[in-house]
């Protein structure tokens, strides 16, 4: 029987995509790679997923974005070592009725599977391919997946999106491989417990015929 996992809507990641003008400040095309990398780990003994940071924000790089970055983010995915089974984790993404919804339309969001490839490619706004759950991997406990996620503010986002803040929502679901097992039933030993009553029969009727010999002999 499969046990799946949800991890509870309440702690699923999400991102927050803000953009804060700064004037003073040129506005040219910057790649920043930082070396935070967040992680999401599926935990048995919890049921649930732990999240680091555990505010539950995975995109901690993607604040105070300008126009014209290009910003990037890390998010390793693990089976934790101490479960005892492999699990496919899965990651949908969804975007709020109320959330802002023109800012996410200027903003690109790509989405990168260190294993699984390019899982999204789209606006910020578009939930796309992450739409429904996708594969993200099949990890045995200890093993990761890392995702790599790119946000890109276009050099020319006008002035009207000042303070905005977009949301987006992951969610990430663990689901059980079954481990297969062969049945074990009254018969599978049946050759060798048979094997092993004609032997002790051989013996038995060996014993006799020598004593019979014995008192033939006397």
């Amino acid at each position: 029987m499969k046990r799946t996992y949800f991890a509870p809507k309440i702690v699923a990641a999400m991102v927050f995509l803000a953009v804060f003008f700064n004037m003073s400040l040129p506005a040219f095309a910057e790649s920043a790679v930082s070396d935070t990398a967040s992680n999401v780990i599926f935990v048995n003994r919890a049921e649930s997923f732990v999240f680091v940071p555990d505010s539950g924000d995975l995109f901690q790089n993607f604040k105070g974005v300008m126009p014209g970055d290009v910003l990037e983010q890390e998010i390793i995915v693990a089976n934790d070592k101490s479960n005892t089974f492999q699990v496919k984790i899965y990651l949908r993404a969804e975007v709020p009725a109320d959330t802002n919804i023109d800012f996410l339309d200027q903003l690109n969001l790509q989405v990168a599977g260190e294993h699984a490839g390019v899982l999204s490619d789209a606006p910020a706004s578009e939930a796309g391919s992450l739409g429904e759950n996708v594969l993200l991997g099949s990890l045995k406990p200890g093993d990761t997946e890392t995702l790599h996620v790119t946000l890109a503010v276009p050099i020319a986002l006008a002035d009207a999106f000042q303070n905005a803040r977009g949301e987006v929502i992951w969610t990430f679901t663990a689901e059980e491989v079954p481990v297969a097992q062969v049945p074990v039933t009254g018969g599978s030993d049946a050759p060798v417990w048979l094997g092993f009553g004609l032997l002790l029969a051989g013996l038995f009727l060996f014993g006799l015929k020598q004593n019979r010999l014995r008192r033939h002999e006397r």
